[in-house]
């Protein structure tokens, strides 16, 4: 299990998130304009820190009500936004239902992560929301992937929750800035760049600060080069070579 935190516009001091132990941040992508949304520069950042990055969609609360039409334009934003920040092309991205959705509400929101699929594909539609709209929306086959809120479960746990947003720590300070805490439920659970891994030792931070090594991936999700010299480098310390 591991931990990671999501926020929007204010940006934590990513050499203090590396330090207490979290190991991915999730931010957005949106047809707002703003300091909500990430950048090239911010997700280079994220991944010269080897923390995962997780994308979620978010333009107002009740936006998955409109059906169809806008899930399609929304995961057109979301694709292009995706690819402008270097985000790999086999990761999923998360359309937020930020609200208690009800049963009623489930064939239009069903509509919208049915339009969102026809831009991205339905491997990478993934959907955040409470319990019972996780669970509709695995039901209907809509999403694939599953974010859930501790808001709207009633202190239930969906088991098809790959990561779930730790409510009851909301507004942790972490890095100088007020941020959300989440914690992962299942290894596959999306995150971009840096692969859940051991933590490197110092010599590899050494050569990470120098530039030798790069553990990170392509924006095809395929590991870099310097991620393959740094397999290499464990195998070499492994077997005494290094």
């Amino acid at each position: 299990m591991e931990r990671g935190l999501d926020y929007a516009s204010l940006r934590p001091d990513l050499d203090a998130v590396k330090r207490v132990g979290f190991t991915f941040v999730a931010r957005y992508v949106c047809a707002l304009v703003g300091t909500k949304i990430i950048t090239k520069a911010e997700a280079d950042d994220i991944k010269a820190h080897g923390l995962g990055l997780v994308l979620v969609y978010e333009q107002y609360e009740r936006r998955p009500l409109e059906g169809r039409i806008a899930g399609s334009k929304d995961a057109i934003v979301a694709l292009a936004q995706s690819i402008a920040a270097g985000f790999p092309s086999n990761r999923p991205i998360y359309f937020a239902v930020d609200f208690d959705a009800r049963p009623a509400d489930q064939p239009a929101i069903d509509e919208y992560l049915r339009g969102a699929a026809e831009i991205l594909g339905l491997a990478r539609v993934g959907v955040y929301g409470g319990i019972n709209l996780i669970d509709r929306c695995f039901a209907s086959g809509t999403a694939k992937w599953f974010w859930q809120t501790g808001a709207w479960s009633y202190g239930k746990e969906s088991v098809h929750a790959n990561f779930v947003q730790m409510t009851a720590l909301n507004g942790t300070i972490v890095g100088g800035v007020k941020v959300d805490i989440n914690e992962t439920r299942k290894a596959d659970w999306g995150a971009a760049f840096m692969p859940i891994v051991e933590a490197p030792t110092k010599a590899e931070l050494k050569l990470i600060e120098l530039k030798i090594i790069d553990p990170g991936m392509d924006v095809h999700g395929v590991p870099s080069w310097g991620a393959i010299m740094w397999t290499l480098y464990r195998f070499l310390v492994a077997i005494g070579k290094a």
